[in-house]
């Protein structure tokens, strides 16, 4: 449930009626701002006590409530409302309960519930005027900054128009993408050659390793080559070496052999003719 804010006169007459009697006022403060009174809302003592003031009489509708009523009713410049300010700021001391049924009556109630629409309405009307001026001073700096800016950018656009040729400058710019152009095709080849490079580097190596691998192969086939040529012609030559001897032992042999034959030979001829003697006389 909702409920409204009283107005002034409303005030003067809970103040008149109200259960709740002051028997002892603290000194006067200086007014306070809206902004600072959003404590007035919330629940508590201090609200339950604002509330005790207001319950006597209470607006029905919407309608009957006016937000200068309740901005005026939030100002502590009259008399009764400042008393009635100073009444709900003040601390539970300085208050005396006449009746025991307001106690209970405040302890059964709970705290009080007001509209929490009407009082952002009033909190915004408060602020209204501190937004407004901090627009104002935006907007002032806003102009301060924009316009010296646009002043400087309008002067060095007539300087450029007054003082850079417009032929020159396209020359340098298709002087200046023609030199781009150039700089990616000369990047692109020397990319490409860097990758040859790479890939002969690395054919050469390979081609290294196995160009070594044949060598060791080449020096393990020359190496038996070798020892199966020991192998064969050592014992060659060592036959070689002694057929010398060999043959001079056969060449005397041999003499004497012949020696022996010629001997022999006159006797083998006598031998013929008495065979060939039988032969005829058989």
């Amino acid at each position: 449930m909702h409920r409204s804010y009283p107005s002034r006169k409303q005030h003067i007459s809970t103040r008149k009626h109200s259960p709740l009697v002051a028997k002892k006022r603290p000194a006067a403060r200086p007014p306070v701002p809206p902004y600072q009174r959003i404590s007035y809302a919330t629940p508590g003592t201090d609200a339950r006590r604002r509330r005790a003031i207001c319950d006597n009489k209470k607006p029905t509708s919407r309608e009957d409530i006016n937000l200068s009523d309740i901005d005026r009713s939030f100002d502590c410049d009259g008399d009764i409302d400042s008393n009635v300010e100073m009444d709900c700021d003040s601390d539970g001391s300085g208050f005396y309960w006449e009746e025991e049924d307001t106690l209970l009556t405040d302890l059964l109630d709970g705290p009080l519930g007001r509209d929490k629409d009407q009082y952002l309405d009033a909190l915004a009307d408060s602020l209204q005027e501190p937004f407004h001026d901090q627009g104002h001073l935006l907007k002032k700096e806003i102009a301060e900054t924009l316009v010296p800016t646009h002043n400087h950018v309008k002067n060095i656009f007539s300087t450029l128009e007054k003082s850079v040729d417009p032929v020159f400058g396209h020359g340098i710019s298709k002087f200046n993408e023609g030199c781009k152009r150039m700089e990616t095709t000369m990047l692109a080849q020397y990319n490409d050659l860097n990758d040859l490079h790479k890939a002969t580097q690395n054919k050469i190596t390979k081609s290294l390793e196995e160009l070594k691998v044949e060598y060791a192969r080449r020096d393990e086939l020359w190496i038996n080559l070798k020892a199966s040529i020991d192998a064969i012609v050592n014992p060659t030559l060592e036959s070689i070496s002694d057929s010398p001897a060999k043959l001079e032992q056969a060449i005397a042999k041999l003499d004497k052999q012949a020696k022996s034959l010629e001997s022999r030979s006159k006797d083998m001829s006598s031998v013929k003719k008495g065979l060939q003697d039988l032969f005829k006389a058989s």
